[in-house]
């Protein structure tokens, strides 16, 4: 089934991005990704494409942001993680959504939602 397919792919990204392997996070997403954070502040643009993709995984990973996924949904070309977020010792709960192309093949798509957007926003500092 694709779906067990995409939960592998989205368990590796997890896996890359906590042990700061971004080229194979990278690899798990499509040319023209749009990776969307909550909030306002540096972070919240969706550009496409892995290069902005890159930009705000380092970002996230200078200011200490690590994600625990606590539990997983996949269905047809999405997989939902609920997770609890870390920065600067203040946890939250979060919500991921990856979505696929039509091919089923990349991560088309990053959305997250977060309890405390202000933390993120703290964080990273206002636009």
């Amino acid at each position: 089934m694709a779906y067990e397919n995409h939960l592998a792919a989205v368990r590796r990204a997890y896996a890359a991005w906590d042990e700061q392997r971004f080229t194979d996070l990278l690899a798990e997403l499509s040319d023209d990704i749009v990776w969307s954070m909550p909030g306002h502040n540096r972070l919240t643009s969706k550009t496409p494409g892995k290069p902005n993709a890159e930009q705000v995984l380092k970002a996230l990973t200078a200011i200490g942001y690590q994600v625990s996924p606590r539990h997983f949904l996949a269905d047809g070309q999405r997989v939902v993680a609920l997770a609890q977020v870390t920065i600067g010792g203040v946890q939250h709960g979060a919500v991921d959504i990856w979505t696929f192309d039509a091919a089923g093949e990349r991560i088309a798509k990053y959305g997250h939602a977060s309890t405390d957007t202000t933390l993120l926003d703290h964080a990273l500092g206002a636009p």
